[in-house]
């Protein structure tokens, strides 16, 4: 199955890791991140140039990052992820509901960070429950890559709407998906 998928990536590689842009001032700061523009209404937005790329999407692919450092707390960082989703979503207005919504939840246990925001906290955080089309939430291991198998055959699933037996394909609205 062919599909179309777009890796947006907010900034460089150095900046994205850097401690400075882990905050929500340089996540949604224009200045920092290449991906967003500010509107003549003062409104941040994504650059029309990604926006005109949307329409031949088949799938959204979200990856966010879970862990935490001492000084970030859930609800904030989480606040981030909803803002920077609901950016995407608003620019894409005109997608069809039944596309589907994969987040990947990155989680990189070799960093040092002892505390990661949770699976359902994610799910909450990002209202999921209230989007009328498909999505999944899967853990990934950032070292290894063991989720991202799951996450991309739960989207195969949902592009070719084939039925398939296995235990973690889960329907509209039911996208708590641990392992």
């Amino acid at each position: 199955y062919n599909f179309d998928l777009l890796c947006l990536y907010s900034n460089s590689e150095s900046i994205r890791e850097s401690v400075c842009y882990k905050r929500s001032v340089a996540r949604l700061n224009a200045d920092f991140n290449r991906m967003l523009v500010i509107e003549t209404t003062g409104q941040l937005a994504i650059q029309p140039s990604i926006v005109n790329l949307f329409s031949t999407l088949h799938a959204i692919v979200f990856a966010v990052d879970t862990a935490l450092d001492s000084s970030e707390k859930v609800d904030e960082e989480v606040g981030v992820m909803r803002k920077e989703l609901g950016l995407m979503l608003e620019s894409m207005s005109n997608i069809n509901l039944l596309t589907p919504l994969l987040v990947l939840a990155c989680r990189n246990t070799g960093l040092g960070s002892n505390s990661f925001i949770s699976l359902q906290e994610i799910i909450e955080g990002l209202e999921l429950k209230t989007m009328m089309n498909p999505w999944g939430v899967f853990e990934v291991n950032c070292e290894n890559m063991k989720g991202a198998e799951k996450g991309l055959d739960w989207l195969l699933y949902h592009l070719t709407k084939e039925r398939r037996e296995l235990s973690y394909h889960g329907r509209q609205g039911q996208g708590i998906l641990d392992f």
